[in-house]
């Protein structure tokens, strides 16, 4: 799958790849949102490692908030943006609340994925 961003194609697979690295989070799948301004935003739907974010907290003695958590992944997400060419970087992102359907050979079933578009 290819995204169209500005006049550039996009292959998700890279940026997954950095975002799947993230201590914070267990996977991704990265795909082209509609955008008034560009034909296509780079949007990303993550699954949280809910495990780390429980054993950061403790460790640090932070509360466990959805603010919490959404600024944790946007922090990373930023840092993640900073390897990547502008029109690669990721715009927006959903948090997901469970794993990705695969297939025997766990890779997603990006098919049954419900994206906003």
């Amino acid at each position: 799958m290819i995204i169209a961003n500005n006049g550039e194609n996009v292959y998700p697979e890279k940026i997954e790849d950095l975002l799947n690295r993230s201590p914070f989070i267990i996977e991704s799948i990265v795909y082209g949102e509609k955008d008034v301004k560009h034909d296509e935003i780079i949007a990303s739907q993550l699954v949280v490692d809910s495990e780390a974010f429980i054993y950061y907290v403790e460790k640090n003695n932070i509360k466990l908030t959805d603010d919490f958590i959404n600024k944790v992944i946007s922090d990373e997400i930023k840092k993640i943006n900073k390897e990547l060419a502008s029109f690669k970087q990721v715009k927006k992102f959903y948090l997901r609340e469970k794993e990705f359907e695969k297939t025997t050979t766990q890779k997603i079933k990006r098919h049954l994925v419900q994206i906003n578009k």
